[in-house]
């Protein structure tokens, strides 16, 4: 290992640990806020749906984070199959996403105490949806996180910056799912649009058996 690669891990390792920060930090203010403005109810549905939330956030990235880390890494310097991989697991998720959101309407839909609160409840997937197609795994498998790091730790403080100003009263609570699902998927859009140009990605329709094989190989 030379003293170039030396520099580059230690620099993407920077980037990851602000990355983490912001991913603690910018929650941890957000639900404290949100405690300060709703009633304990609210707060509890609130919590419920992030709960809820994270669990599919874990079945959209199904072990891709490490999976399609790897598979980029060996091929960074071949763009036809960064291409083909790239294009095969963006299908793999949206698989799982679609999958996953008929699980989570049917539990919102099953849970009493969400009754008056089952649109609000399903807003909270537009957060699953932008996480699934963040490809922040592509920029760590080509060892660029600068850029990518940036763009979702300015997502996650402009959000947190909207819901201070938006959410000002219970009432107002409606607005926080689609603030933090829009403004996630408007990161993930302009990373997308970054990484297809600079990289000159060309995106595939894959057969589902290609996807179906991303989300075995992938298996934890």
């Amino acid at each position: 290992m030379n003293i170039l690669d030396v520099k580059l891990i230690k620099k993407n390792t920077i980037f990851l640990a602000i990355q983490q920060f912001t991913n603690i930090v910018v929650p941890g203010l957000t639900t404290l806020y949100i405690i300060r403005i709703t009633n304990i109810e609210q707060y509890g549905i609130v919590a419920f749906c992030f709960g809820l939330v994270g669990f599919f956030i874990l079945l959209s990235e199904f072990g891709f984070n490490l999976s399609g880390v790897r598979k980029i890494s060996v091929f960074q310097n071949d763009t036809n199959e960064i291409s083909n991989i790239i294009s095969r697991i963006f299908y793999a998720k949206l698989l799982l996403i679609i999958f996953g959101f008929f699980i989570y309407y049917l539990a919102v839909q099953s849970i009493t105490f969400l009754e008056g609160q089952r649109i609000f409840a399903l807003s909270f997937y537009l957060i699953v949806v932008a996480h699934g197609f963040t490809p922040l795994w592509v920029y760590q498998g080509l060892q660029n996180l600068g850029f990518a790091t940036f763009m979702v730790s300015m997502g996650r403080i402009i959000s947190l910056i909207l819901v201070f100003f938006l959410i000002k009263d219970p009432s107002d609570i409606i607005y926080l799912a689609l603030i933090q699902g829009f403004i996630y998927m408007l990161s993930a859009l302009l990373l997308q649009i970054f990484l297809f140009s600079r990289y000159s990605i060309n995106f595939r329709v894959p057969s589902l058996r290609d996807a179906v094989s991303e989300i075995n190989d992938s298996t934890p």
